[in-house]
């Protein structure tokens, strides 16, 4: 049985790059002066999109070649409930890091962030309504960009290296649902094989009322191939390289819609 794919719609940085040559993409992320714009980003809708389900060929994707794969846990995550318990989060992260460490075959693995998502009922038409928890994220994006993954890594071992060059190092998102399966704004991860990182990325200014942080916006290509896991359970993590101090491309995410209920919830976690 073929795995499913769906059309559907995503939002992507403008594809003219002569845009931004004398200001760089910027986005501000506290209730900034009057008359200061919250962000200069130019963004485009494209639909159709076609997202395919890996869903029965999860073997067909790896982490080196295509810059995502599928971490399965096997009974070791905890509860919904347990999540909102310091003990219950300490419990995935042993678990996640056991698994991760050998999955990329690393030496070191550490946990520097985590956010958790709950779908606001309304979402996305929710501009006038204060929410407290984040939500899906709309635009085609990285996390970070070569430079900001080194800032985190020196913030993360700066005082272990001693003056010692860096090792070689990744930035990795784990992505799992808090409840499943999942099939309401599922996360869709593009294939690094089909990126260029000299025509798609573009860095972004991320300005918070205490400190400022660089991500990467995401042009839109015909060549790119988007994936998602269809159905995707509480012990199916997805696993995809955000940066990589020894190689490029990485790999680009986004939510879509995808609405069949209940609202839903995950976390999303970084790992380098």
């Amino acid at each position: 049985m073929a795995a499913a794919a769906v059309q559907t719609s995503m939002n992507f940085l403008a594809s003219d790059p002569s845009l931004y040559e004398t200001e760089k993409p910027y986005q501000i992320k506290y209730k900034a002066p009057p008359g200061i714009p919250l962000s200069n980003l130019r963004i485009e809708k494209q639909s159709p999109l076609t997202i395919s389900s890996i869903r029965g060929r999860e073997a067909d994707f790896s982490f080196e070649k295509n810059g995502f794969t599928v971490l399965k846990l096997n009974g070791t995550t905890p509860s919904y409930e347990e999540f909102d318990t310091p003990e219950g989060v300490r419990r995935y992260l042993l678990a996640v890091t056991g698994a991760l460490k050998e999955l990329l075959g690393a030496q070191k693995v550490q946990a520097y962030q985590y956010v958790i998502r709950k779908r606001d009922k309304d979402y996305p038409n929710v501009k006038d309504k204060t929410i407290e928890v984040s939500q899906p994220s709309t635009v085609a994006h990285i996390d970070l960009t070569k430079a900001e993954a080194e800032t985190v890594f020196q913030k993360v071992n700066g005082a272990t290296l001693n003056g010692q060059s860096k090792p070689h190092f990744q930035v990795v998102n784990l992505w799992k649902p808090l409840r499943g399966p999942l099939n309401d704004w599922p996360l869709a991860l593009c294939d690094a094989s089909t990126i260029n990182p000299n025509t798609d990325f573009e860095p972004c200014d991320q300005v918070f009322a205490t400190h400022a942080a660089e991500n990467t916006q995401v042009r839109f290509r015909e060549q790119h191939r988007w994936y998602y896991l269809e159905g995707q359970k509480v012990d199916e993590v997805l696993v995809f390289r955000q940066s990589d101090s020894k190689q490029e491309p990485w790999c680009g995410e986004s939510h879509f819609p995808l609405l069949i209920y209940p609202p839903r919830e995950s976390r999303l976690m970084w790992w380098d």
